[in-house]
């Protein structure tokens, strides 16, 4: 699986330039993401889902903040 939060363009209202974002954004936009996380937040289903996969060992998450690190380590401890 790669790039499953896709630098989190699912959350841009207009389409983004350049092609290594704008086909994620496609993608997302055809997909019913919302639904399908329900009440959990977008990041935090999007770590669920793809650590749900028996296939995939390993979550490499890139982080901009200590405050994102500290998220993201809460939501997988649970």
């Amino acid at each position: 699986m790669k790039r499953p939060l896709a630098n989190v363009v699912w959350d841009l209202a207009e389409e983004p330039e350049g092609d290594f974002f704008a086909r994620p954004w496609h993608r997302a936009q055809q997909l019913p993401l919302e639904s399908l996380a329900g009440d959990l937040p977008m990041i935090e289903f999007a770590m669920c889902f793809v650590l749900s996969n028996p296939d995939v060992d390993t979550l490499l998450i890139g982080t901009v903040s200590r405050r994102h690190q500290s998220d993201n380590i809460r939501i997988l401890a649970s």
